[in-house]
């Protein structure tokens, strides 16, 4: 149980980190809007 707690903290942290790290570059590309959600997936999972 402690594992599995750290590894949902560690998501949620990475999450929040890539969403905060890429909400600008959503905003700016406009066209990329559909591929960067698929990218970060790829990156957390």
């Amino acid at each position: 149980m402690h594992r599995s707690f750290i590894m949902v903290i560690f998501l949620i942290l990475s999450h929040s980190f890539v969403s905060l790290h890429w909400f600008p570059l959503v905003n700016h590309l406009s066209s990329m809007k559909k591929k960067i959600p698929i990218s970060c997936h790829i990156l957390i999972y």
